[in-house]
Protein backbone atom coordinates (compact mmCIF):
# COMPACT_ATOMS: atom_id res chain seq x y z
CA UNK A 1 0.00 0.00 0.00
CA UNK A 2 1.33 3.52 -1.26
CA UNK A 3 1.06 6.33 1.12
CA UNK A 4 0.76 10.17 0.14
CA UNK A 5 3.06 12.73 1.59
CA UNK A 6 1.00 15.68 2.79
CA UNK A 7 4.14 17.42 4.04
CA UNK A 8 4.74 21.13 2.50
CA UNK A 9 7.81 21.93 0.52
CA UNK A 10 9.97 24.18 2.83
CA UNK A 11 10.75 27.68 0.89
CA UNK A 12 13.90 29.03 2.67
CA UNK A 13 14.15 32.78 3.25
CA UNK A 14 16.84 33.43 0.96
CA UNK A 15 14.07 31.70 -2.06
CA UNK A 16 11.33 33.39 -0.60
CA UNK A 17 9.71 36.73 -2.20
CA UNK A 18 9.36 38.37 0.79
CA UNK A 19 12.78 38.16 1.82
CA UNK A 20 14.91 41.51 1.16
CA UNK A 21 18.14 41.35 2.88
CA UNK A 22 18.95 44.82 1.60
CA UNK A 23 16.33 46.61 3.09
CA UNK A 24 17.54 49.75 5.04
CA UNK A 25 14.75 50.09 7.59
CA UNK A 26 15.85 46.56 9.07
CA UNK A 27 12.90 44.74 8.46
CA UNK A 28 14.19 41.71 5.91
CA UNK A 29 10.70 39.88 5.87
CA UNK A 30 7.42 41.95 4.11
CA UNK A 31 5.21 39.15 4.54
CA UNK A 32 2.26 40.16 6.70
CA UNK A 33 3.44 39.20 10.36
CA UNK A 34 6.63 37.93 9.33
CA UNK A 35 9.87 37.28 11.12
CA UNK A 36 11.69 40.24 12.42
CA UNK A 37 15.05 39.44 11.55
CA UNK A 38 15.61 36.47 9.96
CA UNK A 39 18.27 34.98 8.23
CA UNK A 40 18.32 33.53 4.69
CA UNK A 41 18.33 29.81 6.29
CA UNK A 42 15.05 30.90 8.30
CA UNK A 43 11.72 29.17 6.88
CA UNK A 44 8.27 30.11 7.89
CA UNK A 45 4.48 28.84 6.99
CA UNK A 46 3.98 32.04 4.79
CA UNK A 47 7.19 31.50 2.81
CA UNK A 48 6.57 31.62 -1.24
CA UNK A 49 9.03 31.25 -3.34
CA UNK A 50 10.28 33.87 -6.01
CA UNK A 51 10.31 33.61 -9.12
CA UNK A 52 13.24 33.45 -11.03
CA UNK A 53 12.69 37.20 -12.93
CA UNK A 54 11.70 38.63 -9.66
CA UNK A 55 14.55 40.88 -8.15
CA UNK A 56 14.83 40.65 -4.30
Amino acid sequence: MEQESEAAAVVRCRECKYYDPEDWAGITCKADGGMTDPDEDSFCSQGERREHNEDR
